[in-house]
C-alpha cells in the first residue's frame, strides 16, 4: 500500500528527466543560443522575437540590480540592523 504512493513520484522524477533547462536560466548563465532554442519550441515565430527582448531586458535588468545591492548595504539603516537582529534572535 505504501510503495503505491510512491509510483507517481517515480514518474513524475523520469519525466522532468527530459525537460529541457529554464531559458531565463540559459540565458543569464550566457548560453543564448540554447535559451532561443528552448523558446522557439514553445513561442511561434512570430512573438518569439518579442520574447526573446523580453528575456533579455530582464536578463540586463537583474544583471544591473545583482550589482547595485550589496550585503552591507542592509546594514546601513538602523531599522534593518534591528530586524536583522531579531531574526536572529527567533531562530
Amino acid at each position: 500500500m505504501l510503495g503505491v504512493s510512491g509510483v507517481p513520484s517515480v514518474i513524475q522524477f523520469s519525466l522532468m528527466l527530459f525537460l529541457p533547462e529554464s531559458p531565463r536560466w540559459l540565458y543569464l548563465k550566457g548560453n543564448k543560443s540554447q535559451a532561443i532554442s528552448v523558446l522557439s519550441k514553445i513561442y511561434d515565430p512570430e512573438r518569439l522575437e518579442d520574447e526573446i527582448d523580453q528575456l533579455a531586458a530582464a536578463a540586463e535588468e537583474e544583471r544591473q540590480r545583482k550589482n547595485a545591492v550589496r550585503y552591507r548595504d542592509v546594514f546601513k539603516s538602523k531599522e534593518m540592523r534591528l530586524a536583522f537582529l531579531a531574526g536572529l534572535d527567533f531562530r
